[in-house]
């Protein structure tokens, strides 16, 4: 049986969203406010996106600091983050609205798998123009899942709330780390680097892409039946 694409899974907030640099301004902020001295610049973060969360990424770089004032400092930078997300902009990927619409109006699916906090994408979420939050089948958040990408929990949530096989999908991710919990759960993933994680090695991804347009309908079932 030939299968046809059912759903589409867009994973954490990079692969639909631009918002690096906010985070690693973020974290300097949430840095400073808590008596750290240390500022990260956009070279050091690169390599610390390699980290899957925040959280985990400042106990790799503070090992001496204690479990707290590594809590208070990502609760900061959470904070921080949000509003910044709420002052600015769209933060949105170019063509990525686009191309939402172009998947709803041929019954596509189309779902959210990020681990990060709700609130956070919500806020990206609020810049919605030509789509809606109401239009996601799914919304994959932190408070769903136990275990942090690669593990592929959130994607296998996705796949039973959104009603669909893994065969009947194809997923989006950002980074080489995040790319691989949709390959764990047997999804074919194509890869859409941001900003700072170009560099990255996305050997494992069925497809690597710069932006949203350069997909259309027919290209998307051919690396579905790929």
């Amino acid at each position: 049986m030939t299968m046809t694409l059912k759903a589409v899974i867009f994973g954490s907030i990079g692969s639909f969203s631009e918002t690096s640099r906010i985070q690693l301004e973020s974290f300097n902020e949430a840095l400073s406010q808590n008596g750290l001295k240390q500022q990260w610049d956009e070279k050091e973060y690169i390599e610390f996106l390699k980290i899957q969360g925040g959280l985990n990424r400042l106990k790799q770089v503070f090992p001496e600091s204690s479990p707290q004032v590594l809590e208070k400092i990502h609760s900061d930078k959470t904070r921080l983050f949000q509003q910044k997300l709420a002052e600015g902009e769209s933060f949105l990927r170019t063509g990525f609205e686009a191309f939402c619409e172009m998947l709803l109006q041929n019954n596509i699916l189309i779902g959210l798998a990020s681990t990060t906090f709700l609130d956070s994408i919500d806020a990206i979420l609020k810049s919605l123009n030509t789509i809606s939050r109401e239009n996601f089948a799914f919304i994959g958040h932190q408070g769903l899942t136990q275990r942090q990408k690669p593990d592929p929990e959130i994607y296998e949530i996705a796949l039973r709330e959104m009603g669909v096989k893994k065969d009947e999908v194809l997923a989006f991710e950002d980074t080489r780390l995040s790319l691989m919990s949709p390959i764990h759960a047997g999804i074919k993933t194509i890869a859409i680097p941001g900003e700072l994680s170009s560099g990255q090695d996305f050997s494992e991804a069925t497809l690597v892409i710069q932006q949203y347009s350069d997909l259309d309908l027919e290209r998307l079932n051919e690396i579905l039946l790929s």
